[in-house]
């Protein structure tokens, strides 16, 4: 009897030591795989950071551009004669897109340093990821990014003003000049109008990377949500 009762408390302690080790396995795996997660949206947040710059500095283009031409039909109009309401509104228009695309790239730069401030939190292994600032940090960027957001739809209000201001102008003047002045007016509206698909371009590409930051975010956001998760850097990466 002894030896049986041995016999079975050795084998419980088999299936423990086994049940155990599955759930070591388990547990390793998890991690692996989450490690492996965090690497890839590292990543992608740094590849997002970049495009960001770039559309950033095409935006400060964009804006020069469309004005630099906007100003050229501004003083074309005045060469043909009166026409103060059109002016007006144009330079309303234009003033209007110039305080909206301002507002955006001074927005977006803030963002920026909150990216990149959240970025070489990954640089130290040491430093929780679950501390207050970073949370913080993750929540200043969505805040940052749904404001982006309208301003980009104002700015879109702003274009689409400009695009409809610069067809009436062409119609209304350009049976009032000779063929050579018709020409140079036919390529300041087609110079405004490629500026014009330019910025649309631009909004377009930015609209796409806030919404795959969102989303990043949202992944760092719930990884600190869960507290078996969130440690350290050094227990997970």
């Amino acid at each position: 009897g002894e030896e049986l009762k041995e016999k079975i408390e050795l084998k419980e302690e088999m299936m423990a030591l086994k049940a155990l080790e599955n759930f070591n396995v388990q547990k390793e795996q998890q991690v692996q795989q989450m490690q492996h997660e965090i690497k890839v949206k590292e990543e992608n947040l740094r590849k997002e950071q970049k495009e960001l710059e770039k559309n950033i500095k095409d935006l400060e283009n964009f804006l020069a551009n469309i004005t630099k031409n906007i100003n050229e039909l501004i003083e074309f109009i005045k060469t043909v004669g009166e026409f103060p309401n059109d002016i007006h509104k144009l330079k309303a228009d234009i003033d209007e897109l110039s305080k909206n695309v301002q507002d955006l790239i001074k927005l977006l730069n803030k963002w920026l340093s909150l990216l990149k401030k959240w970025i070489n939190e990954f640089k130290n292994p040491e430093n929780p990821i679950n501390k207050p600032n970073t949370k913080d940090i993750l929540n200043g960027f969505l805040r940052e990014l749904q404001n982006a957001k309208t301003i980009l739809k104002n700015i879109e209000t702003s274009l689409g003003k400009i695009d409809r201001d610069i067809k009436e102008i062409a119609n209304k003047i350009g049976n009032l000049v000779g063929r050579k002045r018709k020409q140079k007016l036919d390529k300041i509206v087609e110079n405004i109008s490629s500026a014009i698909n330019t910025g649309k371009n631009i909004i377009n590409n930015i609209i796409n990377i806030i919404n795959t930051l969102i989303v990043l975010i949202e992944f760092f956001r719930r990884f600190l949500r869960n507290t078996n998760q969130g440690q350290t850097h050094t227990n997970i990466r």
